[in-house]
């Protein structure tokens, strides 16, 4: 917690998904977004040695590198903490049903496009 607010790590490889995350989120949140999996860990990790540790990411599906980027991702980010809360977020069906990403980590999915009530909503919710 940063400023009495939650931190939440947003990964997607979209410069305008990224943007608009930070501009919804900035008022409740202190948010932090990135491109790739390899930045989130590192972020993710920077973060937890400095005890300023996210309470949330939410991960793309799809990303510049591989098609299950998201996926990576948790994966990594699960083996640094295990408890890590994590929103999948994609505006393609997942290739996994619900309880499989549930068993992977994700608390639920939240598509593109989003409205700003239903990010909030949902992070709220997770969070």
């Amino acid at each position: 917690m940063v400023n009495g607010k939650n931190r939440i790590l947003v990964m997607d490889d979209d410069d305008v998904v990224r943007k608009l995350f930070c501009h919804i989120l900035s008022e409740h949140y202190d948010v932090v977004a990135v491109g790739d999996r390899f930045h989130a860990v590192k972020i993710f990790v920077d973060a937890r040695t400095s005890k300023a540790a996210f309470a949330l990411v939410v991960l793309d599906l799809q990303g510049r590198h591989e098609s299950d980027e998201g996926f990576r991702a948790l994966e990594r980010l699960r083996g640094i903490d295990p408890g890590v809360k994590a929103i999948l977020h994609t505006g393609s069906n997942p290739p996994r049903s619900e309880s499989e990403l549930r068993d992977m980590g994700f608390s639920c999915v939240l598509r593109k496009p989003s409205s700003r009530e239903t990010i909030l909503n949902t992070i709220g919710f997770v969070l």
